[in-house]
């Protein structure tokens, strides 16, 4: 989906003004990041004790992507660059990943980094010997947000979201971006199969989100359930472009119930047990709280699947899965000490995901089809972005859990509302 189709002609005009007025030569951008940015970027990180601010790294890196955004939108508009250039343009940015894998080795697995390098490396090698070379935005994008949080880890940073185990988690997804292009780049992976692709990164945040509640990271465990549900909107719009497989459906479905319904069970039996153990022992409470809340979900998946062609695609009968997991993931954060209360929003979210009377709006279309909502929905995460970022995690997500409750709960208020109008109309 373009951003033509999306109406965002604010970034649109701003990238007819980059193609116009940015007339520097080719090399001058990937110079001035790998002689200039890179050097000054990782002498500053070492240097941060004793010498320098770490407001001039972020600066720093900041403008290191917004160059590399400047040039993924002047290649989009010029001929198709030599190899030459092509290879030095797409290699410069690895001494930087190098250097701060150097800084951050006690911190952050250095296998995933050099396998993030080794993945880039293959699909470099395949664009220029089969003479496709293309730079995509979503992966630009993807690697440049997994820099940045490796560059706040080797800052030391204090923040409680740019952690250790956030950026490994970035570099596993970043990987496989790499993966699913090499694919593609190869013929392996065709436009049917980009559904599925999509799909398994879905399923891959699930196991994320588990791997970092076994960390302590609620947080970033609710994280990766939201980048799960952003998978899972890019494949169904995927599967509607480009079609998928006969099995694209079950892949989606299976995507789902892991992410949604299986890895916040697991994630609520690990984190009741962690509390449990320093309390009094291992108990059970754990286990059925989370395999009630996993069954309930598998089972609203199932009926979900069951009833498609029966459903309208603008509303889902009973609250969507992932309203689930990210209502019972909210509510574990906010709640973790109150097991009364956790089991109460487990509860509530179970109800209302099988409530198939009530009728929820298909929130990523809404928002697709409305500019109103698009421009709602982009506050929304600015202000949660922000509030992570001044390290009010607590306020971010007690913002995400008051929207879960307001969605989850309108249906049955707008029922309220039929019935009461039907009440007060005159016989």
């Amino acid at each position: 989906m373009t951003t033509k189709n999306l109406n965002f002609q604010w970034l649109n005009n701003v990238n007819e003004l980059i193609k116009k007025h940015f007339t520097a030569p080719d090399y001058l951008i990937p110079s001035l990041k790998l002689f200039i940015l890179t050097p000054g970027i990782v002498l500053s990180i070492d240097s941060i004790d004793y010498a320098l601010p770490g407001g001039i790294v972020i600066t720093m890196i900041l403008i290191y992507g917004l160059l590399d955004y400047a040039a993924v939108v002047k290649h989009d508009a010029s001929a198709k660059p030599s190899r030459t250039f092509y290879a030095f343009e797409r290699l410069v940015d690895y001494p930087l990943v190098l250097a701060l894998g150097y800084l951050v080795f006690d911190k952050v697995s250095f296998e995933l980094i050099i396998l993030k390098i080794v993945a880039d490396g293959i699909l470099i090698a395949i664009q220029l010997y089969r003479d496709e070379r293309q730079k995509a935005r979503i992966s630009s994008g993807v690697n440049f947000a997994t820099l940045f949080i490796v560059v706040l880890v080797a800052l030391g940073s204090s923040s409680k979201f740019a952690t250790p185990a956030l950026a490994e988690g970035m570099l596993i997804l970043s990987t496989l971006l790499s993966v699913i292009l090499i694919g593609h780049t190869v013929g392996l992976l065709k436009k049917y199969l980009i559904a599925d692709s999509l799909s398994f990164g879905n399923l891959l945040c699930g196991f994320i989100a588990i791997y970092m509640a076994t960390k302590g990271r609620l947080d970033l465990s609710l994280m990766f359930i939201g980048l799960g549900a952003a998978f899972d909107g890019l494949d169904g719009a995927a599967a509607r472009k480009f079609g998928s497989t006969k099995w694209g459906i079950y892949s989606d479905d299976i995507a789902d119930g892991f992410t949604y319904g299986i890895a916040p069970g697991i994630i609520i039996m690990i984190h009741m047990q962690q509390f449990e153990a320093q309390i009094n022992g291992l108990g059970l409470d754990g286990y059925i709280i989370g395999g009630l809340y996993a069954f309930f979900t598998i089972g609203r998946l199932i009926y979900f699947t069951l009833n498609k062609s029966n459903s309208d695609p603008e509303y889902f009968m009973g609250a969507p899965s992932v309203y689930g997991g990210i209502l019972v993931l909210s509510s574990a954060y906010l709640f973790a000490d109150h097991y009364a209360l956790l089991g109460m929003m487990v509860g509530v979210a179970c109800v209302l995901m099988v409530g198939f009377d009530s009728h929820y709006r298909h929130m990523g279309r809404l928002i697709g089809n409305r500019h109103s909502m698009r421009i709602i929905s982009l506050i929304a995460v600015l202000m949660i972005i922000i509030l992570g970022f001044f390290k009010q995690i607590d306020l971010a997500i007690a913002f995400i859990f008051i929207g879960c409750i307001l969605y989850g709960f309108l249906p049955m208020a707008m029922n309220f509302k039929q019935v009461l109008a039907k009440e007060s109309k005159p016989d």
